[in-house]
């Protein structure tokens, strides 16, 4: 599973991708902090092979 964060900072888009739910979560806990950071989204994609 691939877990996407997409966020506006200082209203610029902004985007990172994780394998681990667990660092994802981490990832949004500090985005949650930063004043500039709004509007955090999370997408659940599945991995597929080539």
């Amino acid at each position: 599973m691939i877990y996407t964060f997409s966020w506006l900072e200082n209203t610029t888009p902004q985007s990172v991708f994780f394998h681990s739910l667990g660092h994802a979560k981490f990832f949004v806990q500090r985005l949650q902090r930063n004043k500039n950071c709004r509007k955090i989204f999370l997408e659940e994609t599945e991995a597929q092979a080539a």
